[in-house]
């Protein structure tokens, strides 16, 4: 198994995966599109990172790494967080 970036050319295995979880009695589905709810854009500190597991070819799971800046205490650090992570 192997972590890798999601890109438009895994979409059609994520649609698949989805389709495993839903047949399986799951209601939790991962994001089809490749595209995150935060993209990366040139100095704005808040975006999201998509991430599959892959194993023989199909998506086995996966998560989103959030990146954001926060102030504190006259301050400012960029914090990552975890999250959706399904297996």
């Amino acid at each position: 198994m192997q972590f890798t970036a999601y890109t438009e050319e895994h979409e059609p295995l994520v649609k698949a995966f989805n389709t495993r979880l839903r047949d399986g009695g799951y209601a939790w589905r991962y994001a089809e599109s490749h595209v995150g709810r935060y993209p990366r854009r040139e100095g704005v500190p808040l975006y999201e990172e998509s991430f599959l597991a892959l194993d023989r070819g199909q998506v086995r799971g996966g998560y989103h790494l959030k990146h954001q800046q926060f102030g504190r205490f006259g301050g400012s650090s960029l914090q990552d967080g975890w999250c959706a992570v399904v297996a």
